[in-house]
């Protein structure tokens, strides 16, 4: 695929801060791609944002890539990024956006609905 085609996950530079590319950028141009980049059908980066920056450093117009549907970009995009070398902040802005899709599914506990009518603090 072409690399103008492809587009960054808008969270990625959230999480993730800028590091080094040019270990990664000697490595391409030595052994070339050896896997391929995560894309949604849209073309949206799940994984590789790295790898793709450092195709574009080297002048690189095409690359291989793989068609990845996650239920949730954002837990697909930590998740593939689960053995990366983090700063403490990486780690920190992980867990933020992880809180945030957590209680998407979660909510934010019990209602006094769910309580039986009791107000929280009383007993069940």
């Amino acid at each position: 695929m072409k690399l103008e085609e492809l587009s960054s996950h808008p969270d990625n530079n959230r999480i993730y801060s800028p590091t080094d590319l040019n270990d990664l950028e000697k490595s391409l141009s030595s052994h070339g791609q050896l896997e391929p980049l995560a894309v949604t059908k849209s073309k949206r980066l799940i994984s590789g944002h790295r790898r793709l920056q450092a195709m574009k450093n080297l002048g690189w117009e095409e690359c291989d890539i793989r068609y990845v549907e996650p239920d949730n970009e954002i837990v697909a995009l930590i998740e593939h990024n689960r053995h990366r070398q983090k700063t403490a902040g990486d780690v920190i802005n992980e867990m933020r956006f992880l809180e945030k899709e957590i209680k998407k599914y979660v909510g934010k506990g019990r209602s006094a609905k769910d309580r039986g009518g009791k107000k929280q603090g009383e007993r069940l």
